[in-house]
């Protein structure tokens, strides 16, 4: 199958949750001149060659970043510095609010219960994705290159070992304690020996 989101490039990755498909852009709408879409798809039922549009949302400038879903909302960075939370379901905006000052153009990451979200210019932020009315910052960090100049930060944050790590253009940062950790590999479930 294939969907026309926008007249021009796309540069943000889908993310997908069940059938269901989220993409965000910045540039124009086939059907309208606003500027900015966010869709679902619904990847399960297809006519026409096309998936059945769930729902849209206008002119949220999801250019660079990629959303994250999560326990039934999507969290759309706009390349502002504006997180917007989304009921999943209807694509209505349940908050939306500032997280940094600049352009965006980083993935946010989702790992242990929170959100990990860089902006251009070095600012870093630690957000609580369960806030019901607007985001909740636990923590905002500007990172200054060597001898105070401008850095950026471009890239996603990745996460591993228990630790967050994000790149700025001179150099890479590991945030998290010492004792952080990865997780226990479940235990496989003991197989049973043929009888023989």
């Amino acid at each position: 199958w294939r969907y026309l989101v926008s007249d021009n490039a796309l540069n943000a990755a889908p993310v997908v949750d069940g059938n269901m498909v989220y993409i965000g852009h910045g540039e124009e709408s086939p059907d309208t001149n606003v500027q900015g879409r966010v869709v679902c798809l619904d990847a399960s039922q297809i006519k026409n060659g096309e998936p059945k549009p769930v729902w849209k949302q206008d002119a949220i400038i999801a250019r660079y970043a990629s959303p994250i879903v999560h326990d039934g909302k999507l969290y759309v960075p706009d390349e502002g510095g504006r997180l917007y939370c989304l009921d999943t379901k209807d694509g209505k905006t349940i908050w939306k609010d500032n997280f940094g000052r600049g352009v965006v153009r980083g993935s946010p990451v989702l790992a242990d219960g929170k959100i990990y979200a860089g902006e251009v210019s070095a600012h870093f932020h630690i957000l609580d994705p369960n806030s019901k009315k607007k985001k909740k910052t636990i923590d905002s960090m500007f990172f200054a290159g060597a001898g105070g100049v401008d850095v950026e930060v471009n890239g996603s944050p990745a996460v591993a070992n228990g630790k967050v790590y994000l790149t700025t253009s001179e150099e890479t940062i590991c945030i998290g304690t010492k004792e952080g950790a990865a997780g226990k590999p479940p235990s496989e479930p003991a197989v049973a020996a043929k009888p023989g």
